[in-house]
């Protein structure tokens, strides 16, 4: 009795837990179909080109300014250092001639101070 119970109840639990297939799979989109992927507009294609020259243009001009802004303090710093080294040579060629006329080394005294 326990076999037959159990066949009737499996067979008839079997429609509740099947599924039956009411409509097919969705089917993969056509990548040449201009609907699904529709194409960009020419305006949309110049807006976008002209942006990104826009952007190049400002970057371009940053890039200038900072590297127009490292050249300035690179010459600074050279500028000093060469006005140094200048009044350094001064000194020592004054000391090593120890020039005897008083009006030579006057002059040399007045570019050693930077006057």
């Amino acid at each position: 009795m326990f076999s037959i119970q159990t066949t009737t109840n499996t067979t008839n639990n079997i429609p509740l837990y099947t599924t039956a297939i009411s409509k097919s799979p969705p089917t993969a989109h056509n990548i040449n179909d201009n609907e699904d992927f529709p194409s960009l507009t020419k305006i949309n294609l110049n807006y976008s080109s002209n942006m990104h020259i826009q952007i190049n243009d400002v970057l371009k001009e940053k890039m200038l300014e900072i590297i127009e802004q490292a050249i300035q303090k690179i010459y600074e710093a050279l500028s000093q250092k060469f006005e140094q080294l200048t009044k350094r040579l001064l000194v020592r060629i004054a000391a090593e001639y120890k020039v005897l006329d008083k009006s030579t080394q006057g002059e040399a005294n007045c570019l050693v101070e930077g006057r």
